[in-house]
């Protein structure tokens, strides 16, 4: 008797399009796993809140723009239905902290304390209500967690990092993954698994490298969405999570 597949859920914003792309040109290693999306465009997650133990669109319309989004026409996000649920974006920012902070870690008289560093990070994402989701979600134990944020930036369309904290600019992979630790074990005190951007994708610091852009990401002034080769590196990566069927 086959083994029982393992039941993925990718749900996110707009980001979310680069794990669908490589999901539909057969870039993802999905054997053994089923694999569902539930999401919308980021300003329908103003429009979502916690009810009933789960993640629930507030009205009719938000109900029916995510559940086109599902092959089942699911209308709500439930941790037992599944056994990881991908938070892909969901209008998790991070990024946005990663220029300070890698300056002020590469500037001696400007650097800050860890304490302070993980206070800063925490609050940030208590102020964003789908970190509020991916908490509650955990806090049920049916299902793990997996947070991707938000990739960096496109190198090329403006300035990525301001000029007040140019020394970003110089992070190296291990200046990255320090705060990327410091990140991972906030979110585990919470339940949640981090997904960081994979090192090889990032470049100048803390922005990502074009070949991961969306086509014609210039002409579009696209500098936040990714294409089906980035996604295809992130679920990817959350299917190994999963592990090996029983």
């Amino acid at each position: 008797m086959p083994s029982p597949s393992k039941h993925l859920c990718v749900f996110g914003d707009s980001h979310f399009a680069c794990i669908k792309s490589a999901y539909d040109q057969g870039m993802v290693e999905a054997d053994g796993v089923d694999i569902e999306f539930w999401g919308n465009i980021g300003k329908q997650f103003r429009r979502l809140t916690w009810r009933n133990d789960q993640v629930e669109p507030m009205d009719e319309f938000t109900k029916n723009r995510f559940a086109k989004t599902n092959a089942l026409g699911r209308t709500a996000l439930n941790a037992g239905d599944f056994d990881m649920i991908l938070f892909q974006g969901c209008r998790i920012d991070l990024y946005r902290l990663f220029p300070e902070l890698l300056h002020r870690r590469r500037t001696p008289e400007a650097r800050l304390s860890l304490g302070v560093e993980r206070r800063w990070i925490h609050d940030f994402l208590l102020r964003l209500p789908p970190y509020h989701f991916a908490r509650d979600l955990a806090a049920q134990k049916a299902a793990r967690i997996v947070l991707s944020p938000i990739s960096f930036n496109t190198e090329g369309l403006e300035r990525e990092i301001p000029a007040k904290f140019a020394n970003a600019a110089d992070a190296t992979p291990e200046d990255r993954a320090d705060l990327w630790a410091i990140v991972a074990d906030i979110l585990a005190e919470d339940g949640i698994t981090l997904l960081p951007q994979p090192d090889h994708t990032v470049v100048s610091g803390c922005s990502t490298h074009p070949d991961f852009a969306v086509r014609k990401y210039l002409e579009r002034g696209d500098k936040t969405h990714k294409n089906a080769t980035f996604g295809a590196l992130i679920v990817n990566d959350a299917i190994k999570m999963l592990g090996p069927n029983p």
